[in-house]
């Protein structure tokens, strides 16, 4: 019996700890669909930030392409594309974009075993700010 209750007391106690580690909905959320940066103020922005490819087949590999505009008057660096998906991989390298200068963001979409709606996002990482994407990319 002893045996039963400290099992027991090692249970409860390794799942209090176990929760007290788990993130809450709001740090998901935050690390999932971080809000766009406030400091970049939008220096770099797509022409068209949203794609709708409608019904797609499951066995077509589909290419994604956005335009991205470096809107300041300063070079920018592009230091990071980061996919929402591994279905999604980023094709385009991080570069600088001159003042004023525009560059193409290339993705290749393998929709095998995804069904239903789908919302994937691109977010587009600059030197304007190191910790808040700068822009979104969404294809649904």
């Amino acid at each position: 019996m002893r045996n039963i209750v400290l099992c027991f007391v090692a249970m409860v106690l390794g799942c209090a700890m176990l929760s007290a580690q788990l993130p809450t909905r709001e740090e998901i959320e935050r690390a999932v669909n971080p809000a766009l940066s406030v400091v970049a103020k939008r220096g770099v922005r797509a022409e068209k930030s949203t794609i709708d490819l409608g019904i797609v087949d499951k066995s077509d590999m589909l290419t994604i392409r956005f335009t991205l505009s470096n809107l300041t008057g300063n070079k920018v660096a592009i230091t990071e594309l980061r996919s929402s998906c591994s279905c999604l991989q980023i094709a385009t390298k991080p570069c600088t974009l001159g003042a004023n200068e525009k560059m193409e963001v290339v993705a290749k979409f393998n929709p095998a075993g995804r069904s239903g709606k789908l919302k994937l996002d691109i977010l587009v990482y600059t030197s304007l700010d190191a910790k808040s994407p700068t822009e979104r990319l969404t294809i649904t």
